[in-house]
């Protein structure tokens, strides 16, 4: 019998050892999550908007995702928002508004930021088309502080306006430098006439009054339509970056523009536009910042999603502004472009690659792949070049799924580089019509778990897969694991594997055991191995445990992995 096939008579210990660490370590917080999807619901459009942030304070990022069509409490399209604690992602926590409003659009954008300094991320929650008040889309935000995420605070428009859809676009930072998380919250419809001039405000963290208004630079601008922060020019405090993309800079209609205010003043200091405006090109929607080049100054990334970009009508383009000047613009384009498929859709930015450089993720919710229209791409643009693409497709494409029209970048294996999670609102999972669904790409360094979790209830299969390059090509390596975290780490010759050793280590180091965790690497430096996992082998007190993982190769032990981290989930 082959060793990937080969049942781990070891596991039913294993899991009676992870229950008395679970035991021991009742004082850490549940670590719950993998990416199975909450429950699908007809219409709901899950992945529309996507965030991340410590909501729980465990050190590894927690997934946002929001829902705006959502039924809530029988109210049809309320809107719901879910967390999904990293690292396993395997428990949902519902967000839902106080007081469910049909068409409300709740959850069309979500962030998160320490607003009241307390440590945990909150959640913040726009609904662009609420009714606060009896205005008509006058537009409402939410704040649901972190750890419990319950009992939101909720803003308004200090001065609000019917069809002002404050709350479209929300983003969180420290713009005034004394830690605490602004709220910035664009109402791009406000003095509606007709595409609506805009405005902008940021409410102070902690007590979020007064706010400050940053208004509009012309007529017809949608200001707002997006907002970003980020520390463009590197004095440590967080600028605000707003999009307004239906301004008409230099006369061209509706070709956009970017507008930078810096902290802590925020008085406005920079414009962006299109080196090439086109007509309705409609650059400043979505923005997005992060170090691309690696200077400790953030750069600024603003989509152009009807752009003519190589001539191909409305295939869309970005560009990446470098800071702290901003005079140098990096264009990053489909490398397939088609017409019309909202290339730059959506933007995030983060170091997924872990070289130091924060690298462009980019959705093209429209795109085409093997015939079917509107399934839709993303891609991977690795800092600071930006010059290679690698696609991210969609598992289980769909006819009009729009995998690419939401994107975050964020670290919930707590491994020092961000995972990529993709939207498809439209897609039918398990063929509930329009449910949506999100993907997870996780980066495979030297080790890579194909699951970030395994079900107590119904087990699975746990794969592993080594790649320690080609220069280690034929040798043996041992698999490792500890249930109690990576520090201090486990000295083995003349490595320290990263993995606190522990009884779930010294259980796999057993010779009646360790067998089963033993192998070679091939010609390339690779191996992969998988684990059978039967239903209740884990008991129900390990729901919620991590165990973290590594590996040494030998002899001599002379290399050891990162460090990934596998969930015990329901």
């Amino acid at each position: 019998m082959s060793q990937a096939s080969r049942p781990v008579p070891s596991l039913a210990t294993l899991a009676a050892v992870l229950s008395l660490c679970a035991a021991a370590s009742a004082q850490l917080p549940p670590l719950v999550q993998s990416l199975p999807q909450p429950p699908a619901q007809t219409l709901r459009a899950l992945g529309w908007a996507i965030s991340s942030g410590d909501v729980d304070g465990d050190g590894f990022e927690d997934l946002v995702l929001g829902t705006p069509y959502a039924t809530v409490a029988g109210v049809y399209p309320a809107g719901e928002a879910y967390v999904l604690p990293g690292p396993g992602l395997t428990v949902a926590i519902p967000l839902t508004p106080p007081t469910p409003q049909a068409y409300s659009r709740f959850a069309e954008s979500v962030a998160t930021g320490d607003v009241n300094g307390d440590g945990f991320d909150d959640v913040v929650v726009g609904a662009g088309d609420a009714s606060p008040g009896g205005i008509f889309q006058a537009g409402a935000v939410f704040l649901f502080p972190g750890p419990t995420a319950t009992a939101p605070l909720v803003l308004t428009d200090p001065t609000p306006l019917a069809d002002s859809h404050f709350g479209q676009a929300v983003a969180t930072g420290d713009v005034d430098g004394d830690g605490f998380d602004e709220v910035v919250v664009g109402a791009p419809l406000a003095n509606w006439t007709p595409f609506g001039d805009g405005e902008v405000w940021v409410f102070a963290g902690p007590g979020l009054a007064p706010a400050i208004s940053l208004a509009a630079p012309q007529a017809n601008a949608t200001f707002g339509v997006a907002v970003s922060t980020g520390d463009v020019n590197g004095d440590g405090l967080d600028d605000v970056v707003v999009g307004a993309n239906t301004a008409s800079p230099g006369g061209v209609g509706y070709a956009g523009s970017a507008h930078v205010f810096l902290g802590p003043t925020l008085a406005p200091v920079l414009t962006l536009f299109d080196p090439t405006p086109e007509v309705s090109g409609y650059f400043g929607f979505p923005l997005a910042t992060g170090d691309v080049n690696g200077d400790g100054f953030d750069d600024i990334v603003v989509a152009s999603v009807n752009a003519d970009a190589g001539g191909i009508a409305d295939s869309g383009e970005a560009l990446v502004f470098l800071g702290p000047g901003l005079s140098t613009a990096l264009t990053v384009a489909d490398p397939t472009p088609e017409v019309g498929t909202g290339f730059g859709r959506s933007l995030a930015a983060g170091d997924f690659d872990g070289d130091g450089f924060d690298d462009l993720a980019v959705g093209v919710p429209g795109a085409t792949s093997g015939g079917l229209i509107g399934v839709g791409e993303a891609f991977l643009f690795p800092g600071p070049g930006l010059v290679s693409a690698v696609p991210l497709a969609d598992p289980t494409p769909e006819v009009t799924g729009n995998f690419g029209w939401g994107l975050c970048a964020a670290d919930v294996t707590g491994d020092g580089a961000a995972e990529v999670f993709v939207g498809a609102p439209n897609a039918d999972p398990g063929g509930v019509i329009t449910a949506g669904e999100v993907v997870g790409f996780v980066p495979r360094f030297d080790l890579g778990l194909d699951s970030l979790s395994v079900s107590a209830s119904a087990g699975g299969t746990v794969t592993v897969s080594l790649d320690a390059g080609n220069a280690n090509a034929g040798r043996f390596f041992v698999l490792a694991g500890s249930g109690t975290g990576t520090s201090p780490c486990f000295p083995i010759g003349s490595v320290c594997l990263p993995i606190a050793a522990d009884p779930v280590t010294l259980l796999f180091l057993e010779p009646s055991v360790v067998l089963q965790f033993l192998g070679s690497l091939d010609a390339t430096g690779r191996a992969t191995r998988s684990y059978p996992v039967g239903p209740g082998v884990f008991p129900a007190s390990t729901i919620g445990m991590r165990i973290f993982l590594a590996y040494a190769l030998a002899l001599p032990f002379d290399y050891a992995s990162r460090p990934v981290v596998l969930v015990v989930g329901p």
